[in-house]
């Protein structure tokens, strides 16, 4: 439940949101830690049940990344205190790469570019 409550983008966590994250086939005994491969490949037998054509429209690809991708790089942002600097470098990518997947995934980080919170005793600019 910790997990669905960190990677769920909803303020609240319906039995829809339960369902996605465990998968609609999966039942309550099976191990909720897949490694990468199983995770994605039970992703795209949930779309073949689910919306079949969605795996013939071109997205799947941008698809799966996303949803690979955007808790690795909020996971990053938080265990080193949303510097996109610091995460980049563990990632093993370049900051403005980054920068370029937080616009294209819509990860929000909780400021605009190039704003920053005022150092120890420096006042707020205006």
């Amino acid at each position: 439940m910790r997990r669905l409550a960190v990677l769920s983008r909803d303020e609240i966590i319906d039995a829809d949101a339960i369902r996605t994250m465990i998968g609609r086939h999966a039942s309550l005994t099976d191990p909720v830690d897949l490694d990468i491969g199983q995770a994605v490949r039970a992703m795209i037998e949930r779309i073949a049940h689910d919306d079949p054509a969605a795996l013939d429209d071109g997205t799947l690809y941008d698809r799966v990344i996303g949803e690979v991708e955007r808790p690795l790089i909020e996971a990053m942002l938080a265990r080193h205190g949303q510097n996109q600097l610091r995460a980049a470098r563990a990632m093993g990518i370049n900051r403005n790469t980054l920068r370029k997947r937080l616009d294209t995934l819509g990860i929000d980080i909780g400021g605009a570019i190039g704003s920053a919170a005022p150092r120890v005793g420096e006042p707020e600019r205006r």
